[in-house]
């Protein structure tokens, strides 16, 4: 198999495989509600706390208006509260509501089940030279935006 074949051959397995971790990831309770960068902006609150939203910005690589129309949304759900910074007016705060935390909190149990179920095909070294590998690609990526 030539070079070529076999990147383009990885890049698609890549490619199917995160189709098929969406898939486990929308069977999350009440996952479905949310496209996957909500909940991944979700997450990101819930390992974080509060942050600010040119933060989660600047994290997953989008404008600050394509954040804020997220964050809208999750707002309206009653999932996050966006807080207005009393020394700079500029500055959002986002955090998790509590009914936030209570989904996540419920969500991360049902991912931990699904990752744990998904990673026991593999043994303890696979999974560090997986993980090894899959930081250096998206270290490659990151760098090349």
């Amino acid at each position: 198999m030539q070079k070529t074949d076999l990147n383009e051959e990885l890049f698609d397995h890549i490619i199917h495989m995160a189709r098929l971790i969406k898939r486990e990831i929308v069977a999350i309770p009440h996952a479905d509600a949310f496209t996957l960068l909500q909940l991944e902006i979700l997450v990101y609150l819930y390992k974080g706390k509060k942050t600010k939203s040119v933060d989660i910005a600047k994290h997953f690589l989008i404008t600050k208006p394509t954040t804020s129309v997220h964050l809208t949304k999750l707002e309206q759900s009653g999932i996050v509260a966006r807080v207005q910074d009393q020394k700079d007016k500029r500055v959002d705060w986002i955090s998790l509501t509590t009914k936030g935390e209570r989904l996540l909190s419920e969500g991360m149990k049902q991912k931990r089940i699904s990752v744990n179920k998904f990673l026991t095909l593999i043994s303890e070294e696979e999974k560090k030279q997986l993980l090894t590998i899959v930081k250096n690609l998206i270290k490659t990526l990151e760098n090349n935006l």
